[in-house]
């Protein structure tokens, strides 16, 4: 039958509207709808000729809310994440999530999620105290419920974590620790706050005949005293708390520029001044004349990595083997390092003519 239409409360139904969908088999003429297009109530005309038609009304039921998949019992470890489904039989449904019959909010830990038919509680990091009941409650009072048991964690070290770890200053340095169970995160403070900026944390899985394993490192390819050193503390999931103490062990001592081996002055000079320099800014250094120390602390003048001993007004009896010794308070093991000038004063003596 050609020219025959579809109406839709009163309004002709059109091919290129993709809420409806027009179906014909031999004699039979069908008019599909879909679901969220159809009103409480409406009605449609089927139009064979102009005298010909047939017509019904149509009465939308509204769907009853029930709940098709409940929230289940659950058995979690602790540290593991909790994860509560569940899932209505109406897409527009409201719900209340309650714990021990308080309400449940959105925090850091605790997600509420509504996706449709579908809801769901997701809680990070399961602790003692979130073992209890679970509900989820809709608008007009229909709930499913859950008990949650939390199951203790048992973390184990399987290597000793260092106490004190000394490093060279420029070397690579590298803290790890190993542990299991591995599906378990660490957390690493560095004198009680976060890690320095160029530290990397990397990880590795280990195979082992009671388990899988984790070893978990930080690292610096250039170890740098003023940035590295100090102690580090590692949280495993709150079980385990262990801390190092990473000492970066400076340079040797040295003098980048040496006393010259020997200085002559007449002793008419208002002052002499012997200069050298040290490798390193923090090197403190000691004086001595003939071997015997200088505690002359106005004579005595440190600037970066220059070292002065300023001897004023020379006399003869100032003449001798000076030496300057340089070395690392922090680290008094550290060889020291010394240069040595001979000071030698003449008399200067003025001849009339």
């Amino acid at each position: 039958m050609e020219g025959c239409k579809w109406y839709f409360d009163g309004e002709e139904a059109q091919m290129t509207n993709p809420d409806f969908q027009f179906i014909r088999d031999m004699d039979t003429f069908t008019f599909e709808i879909a679901e969220g297009f159809l009103r409480e109530s409406c009605f449609v005309t089927f139009e064979a000729t102009k005298s010909l038609h047939t017509q019904c009304t149509i009465t939308v039921k509204e769907k009853p809310i029930k709940w098709e998949d409940r929230l289940p019992d659950l058995r979690v470890r602790e540290g593991r994440e909790i994860v509560l489904p569940c899932k209505l039989s109406r897409p527009d449904v409201s719900c209340e999530w309650y714990f021990n019959e308080d309400p449940i909010e959105n925090n850091k830990r605790t997600k509420i999620a509504h996706n449709f038919f579908k809801h769901q509680l997701t809680i990070k990091n399961a602790r003692y105290d979130d073992e209890g009941e679970y509900e989820c409650i809709t608008d007009n009072g229909r709930k499913t419920s859950s008990h949650v048991k939390i199951e203790p964690l048992k973390v184990f070290l399987l290597e000793d974590f260092p106490s004190e770890i000394v490093i060279n200053e420029g070397e690579p340095f590298c803290l790890p620790v190993a542990y299991r169970p591995s599906d378990i995160d660490v957390d690493w403070k560095f004198n009680g706050g976060c890690l320095p900026e160029d530290m990397k944390e990397s990880w590795e899985m280990l195979n082992l005949t009671t388990g899988d394993g984790k070893k978990v490192e930080i690292k610096s390819e250039y170890a740098v005293s003023d940035i590295h050193a100090g102690v580090y503390t590692v949280d495993i999931c709150g079980k385990i708390q262990k801390q190092c103490e990473v000492k970066i062990k400076p340079p040797v001592a040295e003098f980048s520029m040496l006393l010259p081996e020997i200085q002559t002055v007449q002793d008419d000079c208002d002052r002499i001044e012997l200069f050298c320099k040290v490798n390193r800014p923090n090197l403190d250094v000691l004086w001595h004349k003939n071997g015997k120390q200088i505690n002359i602390p106005s004579c005595t003048f440190k600037q970066g990595c220059e070292r002065r001993f300023l001897i004023p007004n020379p006399l003869s009896e100032d003449s001798g083997v000076y030496t300057c010794s340089t070395f690392d308070s922090k680290w008094p093991e550290l060889d020291q390092a010394t240069t040595e000038c001979e000071v030698s004063i003449t008399i200067f003596r003025l001849h009339l003519t």
